[in-house]
């Protein structure tokens, strides 16, 4: 149990603090050096040394930039950091058999690498714990491996040794290319008339008017006309039928009936009227 005794002596401390030298403390401004420095968590045993201390030495202002986009005087410590995560993730990911020692010769393969390296680094940047390298990153490595397994390192992985040369760019029709780039489609409505009619169109140009050749416009098509059939079904009630009747919708119908050699109008209640069209 504490006494009065146990409790710090607080007398006087204000004067005591008035004339502390605080020079005394070391200056916390710069970081530790050690013999091998390195970025971030001490890098394993079979990462390069001297990529170790080159990677330490400048920070990752490239980070978020395509690595094609990487101005210059970053280009050298890009490589260089890109080189420090790819040993260190080969191994520790079992990428051996996918990435061949030329892989930097292989924009395909850097391309898929870096953005590997800058998604590590995305969902692990904000050190707490989450799912997103779990479900962000790491299934996403199956894919990769298939693709890297896939990619220009195939082949030197096969033959030990860089064998892989870069594919020739390709070689465009540039009348054609120019043509499609620059070919701009207009559409417009035109009603069909009961005459024959020629139409074409005018394109103004700087240097004058061309028009395109005339294509002709047949008249207004005929619709064919539906002609009435009729259809009787026997309906449950026995002295009930049911009378169908196929007409063109434009076409009015009305409904006769045949009594001593003459057609007179058959009379039918509007209820009893269904329309089987389906409209």
């Amino acid at each position: 149990m504490s006494s009065d005794t146990d409790l710090p002596d607080t007398d006087g401390w204000a004067d005591k603090l008035a004339d502390f030298d605080f020079g005394d403390f070391p200056d916390d401004t710069e970081p530790a050096t050690t013999e091998n420095p390195v970025v971030g968590s001490p890098l394993p045993s079979h990462v390069d040394t001297e990529v170790a201390v080159e990677a330490a030495e400048e920070g990752s202002l490239w980070f978020g930039m395509k690595f094609d986009e990487i101005p210059a005087e970053l280009k050298q410590d890009a490589w260089t950091e890109l080189r420090r995560w790819v040993d260190q993730f080969v191994i520790q990911q079992n990428f051996i058999d996918v990435v061949s020692p030329c892989w930097f010769q292989h924009p395909d393969a850097v391309n898929e690498l870096y953005a590997t390296f800058c998604a590590e680094y995305k969902v692990w940047e904000e050190g707490a714990p989450s799912v997103g390298p779990f479900l962000s990153f790491q299934s996403y490595l199956p894919g990769l491996k298939q693709r890297l397994r896939e990619s220009t390192l195939k082949g030197c992985l096969s033959a030990k040794r860089h064998t892989w040369t870069a594919p020739q760019a390709l070689q465009y029709d540039q009348e054609a290319w120019e043509k499609t780039r620059d070919t701009v489609v207009d559409v417009v409505t035109v009603h069909r008339t009961e005459e024959k009619q020629e139409v074409r169109a005018a394109v103004q140009h700087p240097q004058g008017t061309v028009p395109s050749s005339s294509r002709q416009i047949g008249p207004t098509h005929q619709t064919v006309k539906v002609l009435p059939e009729i259809r009787v079904r026997d309906r449950a009630a026995v002295d009930e039928v049911l009378l169908e009747v196929v007409r063109h919708r434009e076409d009015d119908v009305s409904w006769q009936v045949e009594r001593e050699g003459q057609w007179r109008e058959l009379e039918i209640p509007a209820e009893e009227v269904v329309d089987m069209s389906g409209d």
